[in-house]
């Protein structure tokens, strides 16, 4: 009987906390202005944002860059998740923090330190007919006007990738809205890294590489281009057991990055893992003869040497 009785107040519980969960609604004023949603801390994060800014770079950087954590309405999340779609009275609340870095025991790297500012983005076609709106609260405690619409909507609009939602920015949401293909006509995704492995392993490197050709045709920048990615990539596909492909993708990254040691390093490390000793051998030989015409000797170039020097000695004893 005990048994039940929890059961049934778990049940009650579970009840009210649903309840209450679809009360996170916009809330407006008399006069039209959103109220602060109270309790958006305990809604579902999306995602956070350093130093980022929609305006062309100034020629000097801010110093600290802010940060900006967005959250939005649980059940908005789950009928998204599912849909890949926003429904209506979605709210999603940004709120800003300055950065700090001198903290003890921090060595570098930012934190967020102090909190600057509350917006909120609204898609409510009952209080507007242009359905998005936004605000911002500032440091409170509100209530806010919408913007203009040339403030904020129209950039939205352009190029937001799932209907008014910087979907792009928000790494599990935007998985959703590709699966789903709920993204907006003329918005192009470029691959990042774990798209590109998933697609190494499902289909070849063949697939791949035609993947990774059409994102160079239509986001040259995008950062799956970097040697950073690329290496991070050809490493992860070592740690998952296929060396093989790994080799491409570092064959890769030497010839789009061919002056970079770390990359001859990287590469090596592939054909050994690939059982190919000869090749790991030679490359490690290569690396070496490089290293020494490099000037200045940095610590750098010492460690990849090093590390060329022993794989030599390892691969030549078995």
């Amino acid at each position: 009987m005990k048994k039940i009785v929890f059961t049934l107040s778990a049940l009650a519980l579970l009840i009210g906390a649903a309840a209450r969960d679809t009360d996170y609604k916009p809330q407006y004023g008399a006069d039209g202005k959103l109220l602060i949603p109270s309790g958006y801390r305990q809604w579902q994060y999306v995602s956070s944002g350093v130093g980022m800014s929609y305006n062309a770079p100034t020629a000097t950087p801010p110093r600290s860059p802010g940060f900006s954590n967005i959250f939005v309405q649980p059940w908005a999340y789950r009928e998204y998740k599912a849909t890949g779609k926003w429904p209506e009275k979605t709210m999603f609340v940004l709120e800003a923090y300055s950065s700090a870095t001198n903290a003890a025991p921090n060595r570098q790297g930012y934190f967020q330190d102090s909190f600057a500012a509350l917006e909120a983005e609204v898609k409510d076609s009952s209080h507007s007919p242009d359905v998005w709106s936004y605000y911002n609260f500032g440091t409170g405690p509100g209530p806010a006007a919408a913007f203009a619409k040339n403030q904020c909507w129209q950039c939205h609009e352009d190029h937001a990738a799932v209907e008014h939602s910087f979907t792009q920015f928000y790494p599990e949401l935007l998985e959703v809205a590709l699966a789903k293909q709920t993204l907006k006509a003329g918005i192009y995704i470029p691959p990042n890294v774990k798209r590109i492995r998933e697609l190494i392993v499902s289909s070849g490197w063949p697939a791949a590489e035609q993947a990774l050709a059409q994102a160079k045709e239509k986001a040259p920048d995008a950062a799956i281009f970097t040697e950073a990615a690329l290496n991070g990539l050809g490493y992860q596909l070592i740690g998952a057991k296929h060396p093989a492909e790994a080799v491409k993708v570092m064959q890769r990254v030497t010839r789009d990055y061919p002056s970079s040691l770390n990359a001859l390093d990287s590469l090596a490390d592939a054909y050994d893992a690939a059982g190919d000793k000869q090749l790991a051998v030679e490359t490690s030989k290569t690396l070496i003869a490089r290293a020494e015409k490099e000037t200045p000797q940095t610590p750098l170039i010492a460690a990849l040497k090093k590390s060329a020097e022993d794989r030599i000695a390892r691969l030549e004893k078995e």
